[in-house]
């Protein structure tokens, strides 16, 4: 252990750097202490015949899914005259068929599909 020493005799300042020390040196000795402790796990499991995926597979957490992978596919508004098997859904940078449609002075309507059925 360390030998004992008066605190109450010690200045502010000095206070101040013996705690940031103190700080320092306890992340030094976790993060040795976490190395150690890991190196002893990882051996437990390679000894047994697992992986630290395969035993702590519940603890680790699936990563959030993204908004784009939350959003449903949008439904097709418009077709291509020249190929009705090309469409858009209206979202986005206008297809260049779509642009050339329209500035061919032609309707947005004759180009729009049917609103789908409500069940």
């Amino acid at each position: 252990m360390i030998d004992e020493f008066d605190v109450d005799s010690l200045s502010f300042e000095q206070l101040r750097a013996l705690q940031a020390s103190a700080e320092k040196a306890l992340e030094k000795q976790k993060r040795i202490k976490i190395e150690s402790l890991r190196s002893e796990i990882e051996k437990m499991l390679a000894g047994n015949g697992f992986t630290v995926k395969e035993v702590f597979a519940d603890l680790i957490p699936e990563p959030p899914a993204t908004k784009m992978g939350l959003r449903k596919p949008a439904t097709p508004k418009f077709f291509n005259p020249n190929d009705p098997s090309v469409t858009w859904s209206g979202r986005g940078k206008q297809p260049h068929w779509f642009q050339e449609h329209i500035a061919a002075g032609k309707s947005v309507d004759e180009v729009r599909l049917p609103e789908p059925k409500e069940k």
